[in-house]
């Protein structure tokens, strides 16, 4: 299955570099008795889960052996207090098919989550894993689209608002709040995001960006470099005319900027 942050971000998934920390300190975002209960419901990420990985006894066994791996996972289920209550709910498994040389002994035969690994740039990785660069990237591009995204739905509300003043004499918004850049008050394509919109029609976007997404989000700030100056003054009629911009064009019909 192609992975869908290689595919819209344009960044290339690198080759894995063997250390073997995935297989011995896999932990998913689930406890184990819901997993268990999953797994006994038919989910198919559960069962083939369970059919490879075996759980440490103690965490003490996997943080002799991917230290870095425990310590970013518990800190990462205390973002989730309602799934994880104590570190003990936190359980790390070990694959049995992991050979001494860090290969997989199934590899024809391994599970899909294997093969999707890693599916998303927000999974805990090992430090030094291949991948870590990959998802920095990702995240980063990420916040920046989705900095976009918020800049076009705010301009859909300000051409709104001006298209209702000239329809209907309703006050005016705070033109000198209106983020105009490129052209005809389009965010610069700095990141794609306008290709996007026409190759994708939409729906992988919304899939991304929609609230409470489950690839997750990142604290982190991202200046775009959008906005008006303070020593720049709107042009009225630019801004008025914009609004006949917002009814002929496909950003009032964007279905996912609600």
């Amino acid at each position: 299955m192609p992975n869908l942050f290689e595919k819209e971000l344009g960044i290339p998934l690198p080759k894995c570099c063997n250390t073997g920390a995935c297989c011995k300190g896999a932990s998913p975002s689930t406890p184990y008795h819901k997993l268990m209960a999953r797994a006994a419901e038919g989910d198919e990420f559960a069962q083939g889960f369970f059919s490879i990985m075996v759980p440490y006894l103690k965490r003490e066994e996997a943080e002799k052996i991917v230290p870095g791996v425990v310590e970013r996972t518990l800190l990462a289920a205390k973002k989730q207090p309602e799934e994880f209550q104590t570190e003990e709910d936190v359980v790390f498994y070990h694959c049995r098919y992991q050979t001494p040389d860090n290969k997989c002994g199934v590899w024809e035969d391994r599970p899909q989550f294997c093969r999707d690994y890693p599916d998303t740039p927000f999974v805990v990785m090992a430090p030094g894993c291949a991948f870590e660069p990959w998802a920095a990237a990702c995240k980063e591009k990420y916040s920046a689209m989705k900095a976009e995204v918020e800049q076009l739905k705010a301009l859909k509300e300000e051409l709104a608002a001006l298209k209702n003043f000239q329809e209907n004499g309703a006050p005016l918004p705070d033109l000198s709040q209106l983020a105009l850049s490129g052209d005809a008050g389009l965010p610069k394509d700095g990141f794609g995001v306008e290709n996007l919109l026409e190759n994708s029609g939409g729906s992988t976007l919304e899939r991304i960006f929609c609230e409470n997404s489950p690839y997750g989000d990142e604290d982190t700030k991202i200046d775009a470099g959008y906005g008006v100056p303070d020593n720049t003054t709107v042009n009225l009629s630019l801004v008025l005319s914009l609004t006949g911009l917002y009814v002929s064009t496909p950003l009032g019909a964007m279905y996912f900027l609600r």
